[in-house]
């Protein structure tokens, strides 16, 4: 998979798992926790398989989505060549990985 074809899957990863969190955020409203604690793990999976697509072998996806909160909190982070990077976006991502 090229640089061009990750960006694709990693701007849709990002679109899906946004919307996905917005809507289960009304969903909390009306549903007791046991019935949407399934759903967390569909999206901790979902973002798993494309973690592996894309070569991400550490959880920076997770990391991304969560911690980062898809690079609003533009946090550092030490790539493996020792370079600190800003990760503010997908691209910053996908550079990191």
């Amino acid at each position: 998979m090229d640089r061009n074809e990750k960006l694709k899957l990693l701007r849709e990863w990002e679109t899906k798992v946004k919307a996905f969190r917005q809507n289960i955020g009304v969903m909390s409203t009306v549903l007791k926790e046991e019935a949407i604690a399934p759903l967390y793990e569909l999206e901790t999976e979902y973002t798993k398989a494309i973690a592996a697509l894309v070569g991400d072998e550490e959880g920076w996806l997770d990391w991304f989505s969560n911690e980062n909160d898809f690079g609003d909190e533009s946090l550092p982070a030490i790539s493996k060549c020792g370079r600190n990077i800003k990760v503010r976006s997908i691209e910053d991502l996908l550079e990191f990985i």
